[in-house]
């Protein structure tokens, strides 16, 4: 991650909002935490999902831009460490074609005197499912503004081969009776003997049946 198209990068490591406790986690995982916290406006100091109780919605509504439609939500969030800068207001846009991530929102905070503007983009993981590259961030203040620009690459950790989770793959030989060659009737899934016996009975049903039909043909004068 970096800040802005000239500032160095910066190395991060993601952790699942689900599974994150902000207390426990280093600087670097508490970065990742807050930039990557889809569904959580979180580029103006809210670290809590919309469907949080502390949030009241005020309306909801269809925006649209050019051929594409999006959910507005407007919103009073209520912090629940009590903060002295009260309740702070705000409305966020849902993207219903990508998960309904937020792709721009403005919050305003200490008795609407300062807002925070943002513009989030997306990319896709290799399922579909999309993660933040973007984020543009606009705070306008009584004396000042400021303007955040982040880029963000997403990598994925390959799945491990089956061939890691051998002792081989360590230097460690295998246990004997691992590295005996077994029966390929021994390797066959459950299912497959089960389709197999009853592939089977019907088989000797209808020979049972023809054995009986031939008899009684013969028995007939």
């Amino acid at each position: 991650m970096k800040k802005d198209p000239k500032a160095t990068w910066t190395v991060v490591a993601i952790t699942p909002l689900a599974q994150a406790d902000e207390s426990k986690l280093p600087d670097a995982q508490k970065v990742a935490y807050e930039f990557y916290s889809t569904y959580v406006p979180f580029w103006a100091g809210i670290r809590e999902p919309i469907t949080s109780p502390h949030y009241m919605i005020q309306q909801m509504q269809e925006a649209r831009d050019g051929h594409s439609i999006a959910l507005r939500v407007e919103f009073v969030y209520n912090s629940p460490s009590g903060s002295s800068q009260g309740p702070v207001r705000g409305w966020v846009l849902f993207d219903p074609e990508r998960f309904w991530t937020i792709t721009q929102g403005e919050v305003r905070h200490q008795g609407e005197t300062i807002v925070t503007r943002a513009q989030l983009s997306y990319g896709r993981l290799d399922d579909g499912f999309p993660v933040i590259s973007a984020l543009e961030k606009w705070i306008d203040r009584p004396s000042s503004a400021l303007y955040e620009s982040y880029t963000f690459s997403a990598w994925q950790r390959p799945l491990p081969s089956p061939a890691e989770f051998r002792l081989s793959q360590y230097g460690v030989p295998e246990p004997p009776e691992l590295s005996k060659p077994t029966a390929w009737w021994l390797n066959m899934p459950w299912w497959l003997y089960i389709s197999l016996s009853g592939l089977t009975l019907v088989l000797l049903g209808l020979a049972y049946y023809a054995w009986r039909r031939r008899r009684r043909q013969l028995a007939l004068p």
